[in-house]
């Protein structure tokens, strides 16, 4: 048994050179089995309303004939219709599978049946119920009287016919209509969410039969050596796969599937859904055998990670394909480019836009202006530079810088560090002249609030003060004798006048107490008061380039 070595994902395989022949007899198997497919493509864009099954005997006859006779040219004689047909269990299962669909045809066509009766009966029932004709009797012996009345109920029994008429064939209208479409409606659920999905599975399994059929023919034959690969397990790699989505190593997952079966197409087509692909990936691929996409390639090499060697990946994209590495290069980092440059501009129009700033100090510090105020340095800083990083990551910087595609304003070696840290410098300048202006509105506000304080504890000391005075003249009031009415007099004066005073300074208190609740509200939603926006005069214009 000969083997070949092959690379994969920068792990070496020894793979005998029978699985190359393996995907090779799978590609020319494929016309066949799209041939198996292609009545249930047809069905399910056919037009048709009822509903009828496929005769799967007369669909793969055609084709196996046709499977025979390539196997003829490998001298395979002995094999027959009926061996990958009628001793093919899957075949059996489509036989099933028409059979149960057409009792629930005939079940649909019953009920449907027996609804129309019982709705029709009724149609009529309503219909000829409204024959009553006048609803009188006459008694009377006069033959005219007779004749008149006789001739009455007459027209109005043909009046009510005439209506009966026309509501019977209006109830049958809807009748025939509400039918049809619960009736195609019905059909249409049994096409194709019950009969439709249960033959693709069936009619996949009977291909797979029918290849594996083949298989042992060429390796009964001696043209195959199947027993070379026969260890090797599709559905098992499949399954391996499966658990992609579960684990943080998906190159491991990628890596154990391949070595369970590295013809299983699905380990190709899952890291090219990632975008877990190297420079030697198309190579691989086409060694086995398997063809590979202009376009898969490149959406697997912008779906890589950023510290991947994606420059090498692209060149081996461009050489296979014939495509400018400079120009693909772009196609292929434009898009993280693009979002460097986004975040970019975000960062800028926190440094000119006071309302943008505010939003993101209320994100990112606090929301409450006293507290922004008393905010240190040290701390503000690094919220800065956390949030700089995540907007312009080194990773994604040092590869587009690497790969030729540079931002305009920063050329040079250093960009990824100029950048952040020009970025995070600007930033902090911002908001450390921010904050000042914000802790100057604080000072004020707190010099204001201890004034309004000061006055509100003088008022509180009057108010306590007046009620002390009014309780001693109260006291000295009640203790004068009956006579004592002068005395009483400029006692009663004197605690009017200080409930009066403590009328006013108890309006006065609760002025100063709304004013206090003003200023406080103030100076802890300083920033989101109204601002003003100030654009600075030499706003950069930000651009992404290519460089080649």
């Amino acid at each position: 048994m000969l083997r070949f070595k092959i690379d994969y994902l920068g792990k070496e395989f020894m793979i005998p050179l029978e699985v190359t022949e393996f995907v090779q007899y799978s590609n020319k198997y494929m016309p066949f089995h799209l041939m198996m497919l292609e009545p249930l493509r047809a069905y399910l864009n056919s037009k048709e309303k009822g509903f009828d099954v496929i005769d799967w005997r007369t669909v793969f006859t055609p084709i196996i004939q046709e499977i025979i006779q390539r196997l003829s040219e490998h001298s395979i004689y002995n094999i027959t219709v009926s061996d990958f047909i009628e001793n093919n269990i899957r075949f059996t299962r489509l036989l099933e599978i028409n059979n149960e669909c057409e009792e629930q045809a005939r079940s649909i066509l019953r009920k449907a049946y027996d609804n129309y009766m019982s709705q029709f009966q009724d149609a009529y029932s309503r219909a000829t119920s409204r024959v009553t004709g006048t609803g009188t009797s006459v008694y009377t012996s006069d033959p005219l009287a007779y004749l008149v009345f006789a001739n009455r109920e007459s027209n109005e029994i043909n009046r009510q016919i005439i209506q009966a008429k026309i509501e019977y064939n209006n109830a049958i209208e809807r009748l025939n209509k509400d039918n049809s479409n619960w009736l195609d409606s019905q059909m249409s659920e049994l096409r194709l969410k019950r009969y439709w999905p249960a033959c693709m599975k069936a009619v996949d399994d009977f291909s797979k039969q029918v290849f594996k059929t083949i298989i042992e023919s060429l390796n009964g034959a001696g043209v195959f050596n199947y027993n070379a690969i026969c260890h090797y397990n599709i559905d098992r790699s499949t399954e391996i796969l499966n658990n992609i989505d579960l684990v943080s190593d998906k190159k491991r997952v990628v890596l154990e599937a391949f070595s369970i079966c590295p013809f299983n197409e699905m380990v190709f087509a899952k890291a090219l859904e990632i975008g877990l692909i190297d420079n030697h990936f198309i190579e691989t691929m086409e060694t086995i055998g398997f063809k590979v996409s202009k376009e898969e390639m490149i959406s697997a090499c912008k779906r890589m990670g950023t510290t991947d060697n994606i420059k090498s990946v692209i060149e081996s994209i461009a050489n296979r394909f014939d495509i400018e590495i400079q120009d693909l290069t772009y196609e292929v980092l434009s898009e993280r480019a693009q979002q460097i440059k986004d975040s970019y501009l975000e960062i800028d129009s926190l440094c000119y836009d006071d309302k943008e700033l505010n939003a993101w100090i209320s994100n990112h510090i606090s929301a409450n202006g006293k507290l922004f105020a008393e905010t240190e340095s040290n701390s503000i800083r690094e919220e800065i530079k956390q949030f700089v990083l995540e907007k312009l990551p080194l990773d994604v910087l040092d590869q587009l810088l690497d790969n030729g595609i540079q931002l305009a304003e920063f050329e040079g070696c250093q960009i990824s560090n100029t950048i952040q840290k020009n970025t995070e410098e600007r930033m902090f300048d911002r908001l450390i002249l921010y904050q000042g202006k914000v802790k100057s509105v604080v000072d004020s506000c707190m010099i204001k609030l201890e004034e309004i304080q000061s006055k509100i504890t003088a008022r509180k000391d009057r108010i306590r003060t007046i009620s002390n005075e009014e309780k001693n003249y109260n006291t000295q009031k009640g203790e004068l004798g009956l006579f004592a009415l002068s005395e009483k007099r400029a006692l009663a004066k004197r605690i009017l006048d200080l409930q009066y005073e403590h009328d006013v300074v108890t309006k006065e208190l609760v002025q100063l107490s709304i004013k206090k609740k003003a200023l406080r509200k103030e100076m802890d939603s300083v920033l989101s008061l109204p601002t003003h926006i100030v654009k600075s005069k030499q706003k950069e214009e930000f651009e992404v380039k290519k460089f080649y």
